[in-house]
């Protein structure tokens, strides 16, 4: 029989869902006519995730600017839970509907977010200059450019005044999207349908703690008691396979047969985290000591430079590791033809833009891992060939990029002083 507190839980969760909608709506019909008259302050940043996450793009780049001294950034979320982690740090942040959650987003000069404007708060953004720094680089269709994507279906729903204000985050466009390549900026103006001078090439700053240790260090001090390679492992791989969008289970033809896998990693003394994606239904059965979900909570770009080797398919994250690394990762595309019919497009092929090791069967992953992931790349040359084709020259830290290019857009407000970045302070905050 279920506890008291745990139906008192359920019950709340359902009220919550039933008033959800309507509170969306109603607070819409408030703030978003209100949010076009507020003046809004240029040095005031606000910052926010998908589900209430403190994540992503977003993250590093308010951490960056939080070291910095220049501007005054806060996270704005829904989460309690992360609210309370990020101030226990001293860092600045609020919940998106309490007073002052509402006051910061209300005034700042600019938002910036890796999905929609929910990841803030979409009914109190109009006025502020939006930032989409998005989630990843790739080959798939998204946004507009994808028809059975959840933005088109959406937006062709908001046909009257209450759809369009349950459907804000949707249809509200950011003032730019961030890119980082000729290539990416061709593709995401095309998928956003905008022209490319919204598309400006700043790069992606979840890059940047592979490039600054001190961010890097900065970051893992908001995870609580993380250890990449626990006392006697030598190794430390990660499994992150993409989301299949059709919900179709797919782990257990990844990895059939545990009892192999987890003898080829002991044989290299190394641990595999499997890292699926948060829409993702499935996790790896407990029973294994070397094969372990990665922990909740915990971003793996704090992590990316540092694992010994990275096991994936169509995921952003391949590209992300052939940007910070010179090794190769492995490409287990067990699936591509189930993948390709059955989940996601792709607007480009797929083998022509990846290069590393492939492992088209989990015997050929188990061989792969036998060997150590650590090996040299294959063909360095088409290596670097994707390399810059996906993120161009790439030089160097990105959050500084996009700093300069949102003031520079922002010149315009009266009280903006000129651009410059307080390097000192940055240093010594970052080195505490």
């Amino acid at each position: 029989m279920k506890s008291r507190n745990s139906l008192i839980r359920t019950a709340r969760l359902r009220v919550q869902e039933a008033l959800s909608p309507a509170f969306r709506v109603a607070s819409d019909f408030i703030f978003w006519p209100l949010a076009k008259r507020i003046r809004r302050n240029p040095r005031r940043w606000v910052f926010g995730h998908e589900y209430g996450e403190f994540a992503g793009n977003p993250k590093f780049l308010y951490l960056w600017l939080f070291a910095s001294g220049d501007v005054e950034p806060h996270w704005i979320t829904g989460s309690l839970r992360t609210c309370r982690r990020l101030r226990r740090r001293g860092w600045p942040a609020a919940l998106r509907w309490s007073p002052r959650g509402i006051y910061l987003t209300l005034t700042a000069g600019a938002v910036f977010f890796a999905h929609r404007t929910s990841d803030v708060n979409a009914s109190l953004v109009r006025g502020a200059f939006l930032v989409n720094l998005w989630h990843g680089v790739g080959l798939k269709a998204i946004q507009l450019g994808w028809d059975s994507g959840n933005t088109v279906r959406r937006r062709a729903k908001a046909t009257s005044a209450i759809k369009r204000a349950f459907y804000r985050s949707f249809i509200t466009d950011p003032d730019i999207v961030v890119t980082t390549s000729d290539f990416m900026q061709v593709h995401f103006a095309d998928q956003f349908k905008f022209p490319p001078d919204r598309c400006p090439m700043l790069g992606y700053p979840r890059l940047d703690p592979g490039r600054d240790r001190a961010l890097a260090c900065l970051a893992r001090s908001y995870d609580e008691r993380f250890v990449l390679r626990p006392a006697g492992v030598d190794e430390a791989y990660l499994y992150a396979p993409t989301w299949r969008d059709s919900s179709r289970p797919f782990l257990e033809d990844a990895l059939p047969d545990f009892a192999r896998l987890d003898a080829e990693l002991a044989r290299r003394n190394a641990l595999l985290y499997v890292k699926l994606h948060s829409a993702t239904k499935e996790r790896v059965p407990e029973g294994s000591a070397r094969i372990v979900n990665w922990p909740p909570g915990i971003d793996i770009y704090d992590y990316l430079p540092d694992i010994d080797g990275l096991i994936t398919d169509y995921s952003s994250i391949f590209y992300d590791f052939l940007a910070l690394r010179s090794q190769p990762a492995v490409i287990y595309a067990f699936d591509l033809e189930d993948y390709l019919a059955k989940d996601h497009t792709l607007l480009y092929p797929f083998e022509d833009n990846v290069v590393g090791l492939w492992a088209h069967s989990f015997d050929e992953l188990c061989d792969i891992i036998s060997r150590g992931l650590r090996q040299p790349e294959p063909d360095a040359r088409r290596a670097d060939e994707i390399r810059r084709k996906f993120w161009g020259d790439d030089p160097g830290i990105a959050s500084a990029r996009i700093h300069n290019f949102v003031r520079a857009r922002l010149a315009n407000a009266p009280s903006l002083e000129p651009l410059v970045i307080n390097r000192r302070s940055r240093e010594q905050d970052i080195g505490r």
